[in-house]
């Protein structure tokens, strides 16, 4: 009973060692258990700051089917050579509509340079680029760098293709919670939006709604009685999907009529083939591809 006390008290030792040990620009030990970066009602209320001042975007298509390529956990150290490959695969499609990243752009400070570097081909055509932040993204009191390139976190879109207007809403969970303020903020777009006014609504952030394992900590949590609201939100305004990231492996879930995405990640320290994106084929119906970079 004793060597077996003693074993896990030093593997305890060890593994706070290791963590430690960790370079402080991989590492924020504050934000692994409750955050650098301003809470959710902060983040949200400059992000309205932003869409107060700017507006929200409304994009037009030719076509009634297009596409929307998401991304997510790119988590960029230097180097960016998975970035430049979803960019080049956004390029060459002509029905591509807008691209979107859910967020963990970053995998510590000062890193937002190397991948924005990598996103200027989009940038510099005035591309329909989108973001919203993971936990990686405000760690290390880096979410003033994440205003700096992307303005805002909480905001909505509409697609205006020749028949039809979709609307999409993306909300900021990067720690692991809407907020009251975020929340209620949803509530009142679901609100005002009905399925004869939008063909298809689509929900995206960062964390998944739903945790099949324990690979991840308290920041894919969200409180019990926010994930009860917002899945009888988006199941009462028939809201299409829920898209999200975080976890690194794909889930697709349905649940109440939505269906909820979890899309692997495109990690840059990922061999080719780990590492993969979704493009969305919007249309009459819905649906989803999963392409990896070796293919």
């Amino acid at each position: 009973m004793k060597t077996t006390t003693f074993n896990i008290i030093s593997s305890c030792l060890l593994m706070l060692g290791s963590l430690f040990l960790t370079s402080c620009e991989r590492l924020d030990m504050s934000g692994m258990f409750y955050g650098s970066s301003p809470r959710s009602n902060e983040r949200f209320a400059a992000s309205q700051a932003y869409n107060k001042q700017h507006g929200f975007q409304e994009i037009t298509t030719p076509a009634d089917d297009y596409r929307i390529y998401f991304a997510t956990d790119f988590h960029v150290d230097s180097t960016t050579l998975h970035t430049q490959q979803w960019v080049q695969a956004i390029q060459q499609d002509n029905t591509c509509a807008a691209a979107i990243i859910l967020g963990d752009m970053v995998n510590g400070k000062h890193k937002y340079p190397y991948i924005m570097d990598a996103l200027a081909p989009l940038r510099k055509v005035s591309f329909p680029l989108f973001a919203t932040a993971g936990n990686h993204d405000t760690y290390f009191e880096e979410w003033p760098e994440y205003l700096k390139y992307w303005g805002t976190s909480s905001y909505y879109i509409t697609v205006k293709t020749p028949h039809f207007i979709d609307l999409y809403i993306c909300a900021d969970t990067s720690d692991g919670t809407l907020g009251i303020d975020q929340l209620a903020w949803i509530r009142s777009i679901l609100q005002a939006s009905t399925k004869a006014s939008y063909r298809h609504i689509i929900f995206y952030t960062h964390t998944h709604m739903f945790k099949p394992d324990g690979t991840q900590g308290h920041t894919s949590n969200f409180p019990m009685e926010e994930t009860y609201e917002i899945l009888s939100l988006l199941s009462d305004y028939h809201v299409d999907w829920y898209v999200s990231g975080h976890r690194h492996a794909r889930d697709i879930t349905t649940f109440k009529g939505v269906t909820y995405f979890v899309i692997d990640a495109i990690q840059e320290s990922y061999p080719e083939e780990d590492a993969y994106y979704m493009v969305a084929n919007i249309g009459e119906d819905l649906h989803a591809t999963f392409i990896s970079l070796a293919d």
